[in-house]
């Protein structure tokens, strides 16, 4: 949705590094509206569209950095806070030390009842914050503007973000609190499930004006409840010579076609 979508501008006294640190905890994200975001690119990249309210950098790195945060802070008065490396440690998710770590404003998602959108892409149950930031990735370099997530891991997880290379701030995230009544109070829309079990091939399959696409948990798939729901089962053609493909690799490939069907309409 683009800068209006996001909380900017917000300069606010940068936490203690226990308090910064319950940021890796969805509750603690919620409750401050604040999620981390660690490494020099991705901290420069998201901050070409929002504006951190803090920064952290390892005193150590502070001159390897010196260029980096003045491009993100230009002449805003954006707090940098210089930690040691054990602090820096502390903070971080990762294995290796990156040096540098932002704390960004977000909009918590909106809970609906039903599709705010004409073509709703459903995430059902997805655990795996590597594979939902490797979606939204796929999912902004498709045109598509939003996503709904049920009992999924939460879009604004750091691994999320970092694997999504801050895609997830170009897109609009929905949460689906009752799947029942979100799947029937559908105005008009079809419902439409990608899964190994479909009976009609993508590459032959008529995208229609209104729906819902319906992808399933890495390892369980579509539960059996939910696929009787669905009107139309669909499958990506290959050799069979292993089980399945991967969500991400699924999603990816059944966006881009459905990116070049709404480039012909």
């Amino acid at each position: 949705m683009g800068k209006d979508f996001w909380l900017e501008g917000i300069i606010l006294e940068p936490l203690s590094i226990k308090n910064a640190r319950r940021l890796r905890e969805k509750k603690f994200r919620i409750e401050h509206k604040m999620t981390l975001i660690e490494g020099p690119k991705v901290v420069k990249d998201v901050s070409k569209k929002i504006e951190p309210n803090f920064i952290y950098v390892d005193r150590r790195m502070q001159e390897k950095f010196k260029n980096t945060i003045q491009e993100i802070k230009k002449d805003k008065a954006i707090p940098v806070v210089y930690i040691s490396s054990e602090d820096m440690k502390e903070l971080s998710d990762t294995k290796k030390n990156m040096g540098i770590i932002g704390a960004f404003p977000i909009k918590i998602p909106e809970k609906v009842v039903s599709p705010v959108s004409e073509n709703a892409f459903l995430f059902f149950q997805t655990q795996d914050p590597t594979n939902l930031g490797n979606i939204v990735r796929s999912a902004v370099w498709f045109g598509i503007q939003s996503i709904y997530l049920y009992e999924s891991v939460d879009i604004f997880n750091p691994k999320v973000i970092r694997s999504s290379v801050g895609a997830v701030f170009a897109i609009t995230p929905y949460i689906v609190k009752e799947l029942d009544n979100f799947l029937r109070g559908n105005q008009g829309h079809e419902l439409v499930a990608l899964t190994e079990k479909g009976d009609i091939p993508l590459s032959g399959f008529e995208f229609p004006q209104r729906a819902i696409y319906v992808f399933g948990n890495e390892g369980k798939g579509i539960t059996k409840d939910l696929l009787d729901k669905v009107n139309n089962r669909v499958f990506i053609e290959g050799t069979k010579k292993i089980d399945s493909l991967n969500l991400q690799t699924s999603f990816s490939i059944f966006a881009h076609n459905y990116f070049l069907n709404k480039s012909n309409d």
